[in-house]
């Protein structure tokens, strides 16, 4: 039985078995990078980008309120003048 684990154990691997081991080797490492690596940063990059489609919306709604009020302050101005000169007209100062 010893005889039989040491010639496998000191026998050449043939030019089959070396191709295997190689394409074998070669999936294990794409399969680790992709599972282990690519995986969790295509997670990352689509968490982020929903966070960042998130704040733009927030941005657009923030812009459109400032923007709202400076229109706002405009009529309040423009409001404010009329009502001082209807205000001279009847009141002559």
């Amino acid at each position: 039985m010893k005889t039989k684990i040491k010639l496998l154990v000191k026998r050449r691997l043939t030019k089959r078995e070396r191709v295997l081991l190689i394409i074998f080797g070669v999936s294990f490492i794409l399969w680790s990078a992709n599972t282990f690596v690519m995986k969790p940063q295509a997670e990352k990059i689509e968490s982020l980008n929903a966070e960042k489609r998130q704040l733009d919306d927030e941005i657009t709604n923030v812009s459109q309120i400032l923007h709202e009020e400076k229109n706002m302050k405009e009529e309040l101005s423009d409001a404010k003048s009329s009502i001082i000169k209807l205000g001279n007209s009847y009141f002559l100062v």
